[in-house]
């Protein structure tokens, strides 16, 4: 699934990038701009693109005198669903928070990053996640652990999971050296469990 825009797993493309802009409106839009917020599409398929959902009752529209406006019918009884849906990114980070809680030796910090971090990832992007273990962690805890959070989240979002694994100092050393990776993870890496480290923000 596409995690930065996890409505397209369920609707056209551009229907879902009309319906994320129309849910996060706060207040009554024309279609002219929600176009423009939709950042895709020309006016006129995104025109269609409403006329669609207003048709299946998650959009509202009302016409004035100069402009047709939209809002989202949150009353849907499929509304729910639209929630979940554009919640995806934070439904996987407290399933991870949850599963490493539960299983994670203690001091382990997890952390995505990648596309999925950055919110440009498509349909077909990994799931990258880092894992640093403290030193002491034995390698076949590290190993049960890092395959057991490969294989839920590739169940939980049907994506490949890719796990860079390390110890706290294998990480320092890295750092030391300069490692252009580490770059990576400091400045778009979200620590969903544990300790932030290198700096990283923490996931709301």
């Amino acid at each position: 699934m596409d995690l930065s825009a996890p409505l397209a797993s369920f609707m056209n493309g551009l229907d879902a990038v009309a319906l994320r802009v129309v849910a996060r409106a706060g207040s009554e839009l024309t279609g002219r701009q929600i176009a423009r917020l939709a950042g895709t599409g020309t006016p006129a398929n995104v025109r269609l693109s409403l006329l669609r959902l207003a048709d299946i009752g998650l959009v509202i529209s009302v016409p004035a005198p100069h402009a047709t406006m939209y809002s989202a019918n949150r009353s849907h009884i499929l509304w729910p669903a639209v929630e979940i849906a554009m919640n995806a990114r934070q439904e996987l980070n407290r399933r991870v928070t949850a599963f490493a809680d539960a299983s994670a030796p203690e001091g382990v910090t997890v952390a995505l990053y990648g596309s999925v971090a950055r919110g440009d990832s498509t349909k077909t992007s990994d799931v990258d996640l880092l894992v640093v273990f403290p030193d002491e962690a034995a390698l076949d805890v590290r190993d049960e652990f890092v395959t057991g959070l490969r294989d839920n989240v590739q169940l939980w979002t049907g994506n490949d999971a890719q796990i860079y694994d390390l110890t706290e100092s294998a990480l320092a050393k890295q750092e030391e050296d300069g490692d252009p990776i580490v770059d990576s993870w400091a400045s778009e890496g979200i620590v969903v469990f544990g300790n932030s480290a290198l700096g990283m923000r923490k996931a709301p």
